[in-house]
Protein backbone atom coordinates (compact mmCIF):
# COMPACT_ATOMS: atom_id res chain seq x y z
CA UNK A 1 0.00 0.00 0.00
CA UNK A 2 2.85 2.39 0.81
CA UNK A 3 4.24 1.83 -2.70
CA UNK A 4 0.94 2.91 -4.27
CA UNK A 5 0.77 6.00 -2.08
CA UNK A 6 4.35 6.94 -3.04
CA UNK A 7 3.58 6.42 -6.72
CA UNK A 8 0.45 8.58 -6.50
CA UNK A 9 2.35 11.38 -4.75
CA UNK A 10 5.11 11.24 -7.36
CA UNK A 11 2.54 11.39 -10.13
CA UNK A 12 0.81 14.36 -8.48
CA UNK A 13 4.09 16.26 -8.18
CA UNK A 14 4.95 15.49 -11.79
CA UNK A 15 1.56 16.71 -12.99
CA UNK A 16 1.85 19.94 -11.01
CA UNK A 17 5.36 20.58 -12.32
CA UNK A 18 4.63 19.80 -15.97
CA UNK A 19 1.31 21.65 -16.07
CA UNK A 20 2.35 24.55 -13.86
CA UNK A 21 -0.43 23.88 -11.36
CA UNK A 22 -0.47 24.40 -7.65
CA UNK A 23 -1.47 21.43 -5.55
CA UNK A 24 -4.81 23.12 -4.82
CA UNK A 25 -5.45 23.85 -8.53
CA UNK A 26 -4.70 20.25 -9.49
CA UNK A 27 -6.90 18.97 -6.71
CA UNK A 28 -9.84 21.16 -7.77
CA UNK A 29 -9.37 20.24 -11.43
CA UNK A 30 -9.26 16.49 -10.86
CA UNK A 31 -11.65 15.96 -7.96
CA UNK A 32 -13.55 19.18 -7.31
CA UNK A 33 -12.22 19.24 -3.74
CA UNK A 34 -9.48 21.72 -2.80
CA UNK A 35 -8.07 19.38 -0.16
CA UNK A 36 -8.11 15.96 -1.82
CA UNK A 37 -4.39 15.97 -2.65
CA UNK A 38 -3.52 16.89 0.92
CA UNK A 39 -5.78 14.14 2.28
CA UNK A 40 -4.12 11.63 -0.03
CA UNK A 41 -0.63 12.59 1.04
CA UNK A 42 -1.58 12.06 4.67
CA UNK A 43 -3.10 8.65 3.91
CA UNK A 44 -6.65 9.77 4.69
CA UNK A 45 -8.12 9.27 1.23
CA UNK A 46 -6.54 7.12 -1.50
CA UNK A 47 -6.85 8.25 -5.10
CA UNK A 48 -9.11 6.24 -7.34
CA UNK A 49 -7.77 4.40 -10.36
CA UNK A 50 -9.59 6.76 -12.79
CA UNK A 51 -8.03 9.78 -11.06
CA UNK A 52 -4.58 8.21 -11.25
CA UNK A 53 -5.05 7.47 -14.96
CA UNK A 54 -6.25 11.02 -15.61
CA UNK A 55 -3.23 12.42 -13.77
CA UNK A 56 -0.93 10.29 -15.89
CA UNK A 57 -2.64 11.42 -19.10
CA UNK A 58 -2.55 15.10 -18.13
CA UNK A 59 1.13 14.89 -17.22
CA UNK A 60 1.79 13.60 -20.74
CA UNK A 61 -0.60 16.04 -22.45
CA UNK A 62 -0.94 19.20 -20.33
CA UNK A 63 -2.87 20.93 -23.14
CA UNK A 64 -5.85 18.75 -22.18
CA UNK A 65 -6.20 20.74 -18.96
CA UNK A 66 -7.75 23.61 -20.90
CA UNK A 67 -10.26 21.20 -22.45
CA UNK A 68 -11.26 20.02 -18.97
CA UNK A 69 -11.58 23.58 -17.69
CA UNK A 70 -13.78 24.47 -20.67
CA UNK A 71 -16.38 21.84 -19.76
Amino acid sequence: MAFLLDAAMTMAKQLCKVAGLTQKDASLLLTGSPNSFCKNEHGKAPRSRPTLLLMKLLAREPKLIEAIRAT
